[in-house]
Order: C-alpha cells, then structure tokens, then sequence
C-alpha cells in the first residue's frame, strides 16, 4: 500500500507536470552557432538563466526530487544515490538535445518543436518509472545488482523471472526510442527543422541514434542478462532495433494526445502491477 502512494504521487506530478511544460516552454531563436568550447558553460549558464528556461527548470524539479526520493521496501522514502547516474542519462538526452537545438537552428516551429521535445520526456519519463518499480520487486538499488542477479544462463533473466514488467517495459522501450507511432529525438523529426547548416543536422541525428543505443544497453542491462560482454551487446541491440523497426513500419504516424494516453495508461498498468504483484 506504501508504495501504491508513493507510485501514485509520482504519477499525479508526471501528469501535472507534463501539462506545465506543455504551456510553458518556448524557443527564442536567434541564428547563433555553437559557441567556442571556452564560452559553452558560460552560454549555456546565461540560457539556463533566462526566464523561460528557468520556468522550464523549476518545472523539471519534481522529477529530480522523485529520482532521489526511491520508494524502498522498509521505509516510505530512501534517499538513494546510487540512481544518480541513471536519471542523469534520462534527463541529458531531451535537455541536450533542447540546448543543441537551441544553437544549431535558424528558425523552429514552437508548437512542433514543443510536440517532441515533451513526448520524448514522457516517454523517457515512464521507461524511469519502471525501472523504479524493477528496483523496488527485486530488492536491487543500483544496475549493478540487475547484472549480478542475472548471472548463471539465459534461464536467469529477468525477462523470464519477471515477464510481468518485462512487457510493459518493452513497450515503454520501443515508445522511447521513438518508432512509429511515437514521436520523439527521431531522424525524421530533426530534419523536419530548418537549420543554419547541413552539419548541424548531422550532429544531432547521430546523437539520436547514439541515444537509442545507450536507451538498449540499458534494457539489456536489466532484463537481458547484462551488457558486460560486448559481443553479446550488439547482438542484443542489433535484435531489438531490427524487431522494433519491423514492427514501426506496419502503424502509420498518430498525434500527441496518443502518445501521451498511452505512456499514462502504461503507468498505470505497471501501478496495478506491482500491487497485484505484492499482494501475491
């Protein structure tokens, strides 16, 4: 019952929070490049500390304070650490690329632009979400732990120990890395902004494909026994994208409010889940 409240906090300020976004930012363009190497922490100070992107900022905060706040087996809240790194990659990937935007395009349009920088947050968002639920049914707080209970065979892996969450999670995956129907840092999404060069363009669909990749590794990492071997990984990623891209062609293109229904909905069945699960 604990943790049903604290999930359903969570995900009452998604939903808010989301909402917020979704009316607050915007993007004021100015047709400047990327600044010299010395001037980027500077720079990108003075944008952070611009009204609209404080706004932005401050609205972000519920989400850190959730990755830090981890709902534990024995106590209400436990401040935990050790997801420091994981949330970092969950939040680097739509501020980045937000920031690189921001630099590298001439002219965007807002309303657009908002539509996938937002879902590809909600998206990322709710794969987090089951992540916290993982730690918490396995009694794990870190992916070293996921890997560590892994070991021993194919036999070993959560897929098959937890198909529950693995589905779900699967599904969150594929929403992540943005396949159709879902939108999100997405070749054809960047390419549909104007930019001041070709070479821009570039760098920001090869951090889209590099995103995907580290978005795999760490699937794998919780249900696929691990990435420690490097063979293996590839072979992992290799499948998923393959399966993923199979299935991306067979369901045409569908709007926001979609993509945003459905990670809500997926919440709630991990929610539901877990209760049942516990109950069990």
């Amino acid at each position: 019952m604990i943790y049903f409240i604290n999930t359903a906090i969570l995900l009452i300020v998604f939903i808010v929070s989301a909402e917020i976004i979704d009316k607050i930012i915007s993007v004021r363009m100015c047709g400047r490049r990327i600044p010299p190497i010395r001037h980027l922490i500077f720079d990108g100070a003075d944008v952070c500390l611009q009204r609209t992107d404080m706004k932005l900022l401050i609205t972000a905060a519920p989400f850190i304070l959730t990755a830090f706040s981890m709902p534990s087996h024995n106590e209400f809240y436990s401040f935990n650490g050790s997801c420091l790194n994981i949330m970092l990659l969950f939040l680097t990937f739509p501020f980045g690329y937000g920031y690189l935007i921001y630099r590298h395009a001439n002219k965007i349009q807002t309303r657009k632009f908002n539509i996938v920088v937002i879902s590809y947050f909600i998206n990322l968002f709710s794969f987090f979400v089951i992540y916290l639920v993982m730690m918490d049914i396995s009694g794990i707080k870190d992916m070293n732990g996921f890997i560590f209970l892994q070991q021993g065979g194919a036999d070993r892996w959560l897929m098959y120990k937890n198909p529950l969450m693995f589905f779900p999670a699967l599904i969150s995956l594929y929403a992540t890395s943005g396949f159709s129907p879902f939108s999100g840092m997405t070749k054809d999404a960047v390419r549909d902004l104007n930019y001041i060069d070709e070479k821009a363009e570039r760098v920001l669909i090869t951090l889209g494909y590099l995103s995907r990749y580290s978005l795999f590794v760490f699937f794998a990492d919780i249900f696929l026994g691990g990435a420690a071997n490097i063979l293996t990984m590839f072979i992992k990623v290799i499948i998923l994208n393959s399966v993923f891209t199979v299935i991306s062609m067979l369901f045409p293109k569908i709007g926001m409010k979609n993509t945003i229904f459905f990670n809500i909905f997926l919440l709630s069945l991990v929610i539901v889940i877990r209760v049942i699960w516990g109950a069990l």
